[in-house]
Order: C-alpha cells, then sequence, then structure tokens
C-alpha cells in the first residue's frame, strides 16, 4: 500500500468493507494521512432484525444504527461512504444520508451532528 501512495500520490485510494456502527478503519503507521480511503457498510440496516451492524446488542433502531455507523465512518476520515441500496431507499434514513453528504463534500470540516 506504501508504495501504491507512492507512486500515485493523491490518486492512490484505498477501500474498506467493515464500516459498522461498532467499528471503523482508518490508516495507520506511514499511511496515516497520506492516502485517501472509502468505507463500505459491512451490512444494510434496514430490515436487520439481527442487529448486525450493531454487533448484535439489542435494541437496534435502524436510525440510530445507521447514524452511528454514518459518524464513525466520516469521523475516521472517509473520503467517501458506499451504502446499501435499500438504506438509501429507506424514507427514515434520509435525514442522515442528507447529512453525511454535507458533511462529505469538499472544503467541510465534517461536524458532528448535535455536538
Amino acid at each position: 500500500m506504501a508504495d501504491g501512495a507512492s507512486r500515485y500520490g493523491d490518486r492512490f485510494v484505498l477501500m474498506t468493507g467493515g464500516l459498522s456502527a461498532a467499528m471503523a478503519w482508518t490508516p495507520r503507521g506511514e499511511l496515516a494521512g497520506r492516502v485517501k480511503f472509502g468505507d463500505q457498510m459491512l451490512l444494510g440496516v434496514t430490515n436487520d432484525r439481527q442487529c448486525r451492524m450493531n454487533r448484535g446488542m439489542t435494541p437496534c433502531d435502524a436510525h440510530q444504527v445507521f447514524q452511528a455507523a454514518v459518524n464513525r465512518g466520516i469521523e475516521s476520515g472517509a473520503a467517501f461512504l458506499e451504502i446499501y441500496i435499500e438504506d438509501i431507499q429507506n424514507p427514515r434514513l434520509q435525514d442522515v444520508l442528507q447529512q453525511a453528504h454535507a458533511r462529505l463534500a469538499p472544503g467541510n470540516s465534517r461536524p458532528v451532528p448535535g455536538l
């Protein structure tokens, strides 16, 4: 990864696929602060009765779990988030999507909602 970052500069982007309400990946060591990265949601939250995006902890309101996962991804420094289509289409999650869009926009300071 370090070789790719050195060779391709800001055109080099890493991708992870384990973002949840409980965890997010952040580049460490020589990659910290040097590379852009994106994070894909581990799973969708819509109709997840097993609470997998929340380490199985119940209750797991889809809106709260989704908000926590989005916050975790953005706070970890991700440049973009990949979100499952059922969550994008869920009317209850539209406010979280709008906040995420605003926070990820170029030049935004990425404030956490409600703080």
